[in-house]
């Protein structure tokens, strides 16, 4: 008949096996149970102790993954600094980082001295803002879909056009007398095919 036992009795009869202090058969006279039941209870905390050691390392795995990916993060310009972008660029008349970032580490200086900022953190920021390098005032790109089409229409035709010039039409009997076995193309096929504009 099977009987149940509790976990505290599992826990203390493995402990007490792994201690090695008496023999194995004796370990399980003295917790009531069989030599089987003791090398079972045995099994089933090693195999539970792996699981636990596994999903350990997996979440630290994680955890430095999380890291990683925090650490190469642009940090984002707060409102007072995003405000020192817009006055520079206006008083500068051009989009220029590294005077940028001169202006936004001398207001970090006074809040935050050691956080340092890199020019691809002003540029992502100009990028997400749309702001661009080619005027001298912000210009936000607004793209009208009708010229992008009429665009790609008249690129699709010039290719049309291109395609259509580079045919090339060859006469079949010119290839049996102008060809030699070894070399591919004779001189005079060579003559004729430069005469031709190719």
């Amino acid at each position: 008949m099977f009987r149940e036992h509790s976990d505290s009795i599992k826990q203390a009869a493995v402990a007490a096996f792994r201690k090695r202090e008496f023999s194995v058969r004796k370990t399980a006279q003295l917790f009531q149970i069989g030599v089987q039941t003791l090398y079972r209870w045995n099994a089933e905390a090693l195999a539970l102790e792996q699981d636990q050691h596994q999903t350990q390392q997996a979440q630290q795995a994680q955890q430095a993954a999380a890291a990683r990916l925090k650490e190469g993060r642009c940090p984002i310009l707060n409102q007072q600094e995003q405000q020192v972008v817009a006055q520079v660029v206006q008083q500068t008349g051009r989009v220029d980082t590294s005077q940028i970032v001169a202006a936004v580490q001398e207001t970090r200086a006074i809040d935050a001295p050691a956080i340092q900022i890199s020019r691809r953190t002003v540029y992502r920021y100009l990028r997400k803002n749309n702001i661009t390098y080619k005027k001298a005032h912000f210009r936000i790109k607004k793209t009208d879909p009708s010229k992008l089409a009429a665009f790609w229409q008249q690129m699709r035709l010039m290719d049309a056009e291109q395609q259509a010039k580079n045919i090339i039409s060859f006469n079949e009997s010119s290839f049996g007398t102008h060809m030699t076995p070894t070399y591919g193309w004779s001189k005079f096929q060579q003559q004729e095919i430069n005469n031709s504009g190719f």
